[in-house]
C-alpha cells in the first residue's frame, strides 16, 4: 500500500498545508501548520538534524537531570513531527499496520521554494506519537520525498519494476557507501552489514539478484 502526502508551502508566511491520500487518491486527512506557532529550535532540528544533534547532545536537558544523548534528541524530534507536523489523525493512518508500506511525500520545486527544500530534508521516518512508541520506520513504513522538479519514473522504468516484482527479470543492485566527514568508520561498516543481512534474509529468498556491488567512497 502506498500513501501520498502532498505539501503546499508558503515561504513568505512560513506556512504549509498537508494532505494525506491513500493509494486511490482519496483524502484521509489534512491540516495546516504555521512554523511560527512552534518552537524554532525544533524546526532547526528537523531541517538540519545532523548539526542540531551535534550542537545539543551532551548539554541539552529535557525532563531528566542528565544531559541528552543523540538518541534522546532524535526521539524528541520524532515526537515533534508526529504531533506538531503530521498530527494525530495522519499518524493514526500511517501507524495502523506493520505491513510493508510506502509514504511518498510530494513537495513544490525546491529551487524556487526554500521552505519546500527544508521539508525535503526532514527525517520523516523518525516520526512517532510519544517518546516510547514506534517510529514510522519501526512500523515498516518507507518514506520517500520528491519535489516537482524531480520527475516520476517513466513508463519504461515502471514496466521494468513490474517485471522484477513478477520474477521475470533479475534485480540489479548497486550500493554506494559514503563516509561523511567526522563519522565513524565502524558505523559505515555496520550499515553495510545490516544491508547485506537484509538482502540475505528478506530479498534473496524471493528474488534473483544478478549482482551486488559495494562501493566504498
Amino acid at each position: 500500500m502506498q500513501f501520498e502526502l502532498h505539501l503546499d508551502t508558503d515561504p513568505s508566511n512560513k506556512t504549509a498545508r498537508l494532505e494525506l491520500k491513500d493509494e486511490h487518491g482519496r483524502q484521509l486527512a489534512n491540516r495546516q501548520i504555521r512554523l511560527k506557532d512552534q518552537d524554532a529550535a525544533s524546526w532547526e532540528g528537523l531541517f538540519d538534524t545532523r548539526r542540531h544533534v551535534q550542537r545539543y547532545q551532551g548539554s541539552h536537558l529535557y525532563d531528566q537531570a542528565k544531559p541528552a544523548t543523540a538518541e534522546d534528541i532524535i526521539s524528541h524530534l520524532g515526537v515533534f513531527i508526529g504531533k506538531r507536523v503530521l498530527g494525530t489523525e495522519m499518524m493514526t493512518h500511517l501507524t495502523a499496520s506493520t505491513s510493508r508500506r510506502t509514504l511518498l511525500v510530494r513537495l513544490p520545486k525546491a529551487d524556487e521554494d526554500p521552505l519546500a527544500a527544508a521539508f525535503a530534508r526532514m527525517p520523516w521516518e523518525i516520526a512517532r506519537t510519544e517518546i516510547n512508541t514506534p517510529t514510522l520506520m519501526d512500523k515498516n513504513l518507507i518514506v520517500r520525498a520528491i519535489t516537482d522538479d524531480i520527475p516520476d519514473m517513466d513508463a519504461a522504468a515502471t514496466k521494468q519494476a513490474a517485471r522484477i516484482a513478477a520474477g521475470e527479470e533479475d534485480l540489479r543492485v548497486l550500493l554506494v557507501f559514503a563516509e561523511a566527514p567526522g563519522s565513524r568508520p565502524l558505523a559505515m561498516r555496520r550499515e553495510r552489514e545490516g544491508l547485506r543481512d537484509l538482502f540475505i534474509k528478506e530479498i534473496l529468498p524471493k528474488k534473483n539478484v544478478e549482482s551486488m556491488c559495494f562501493v566504498m567512497a
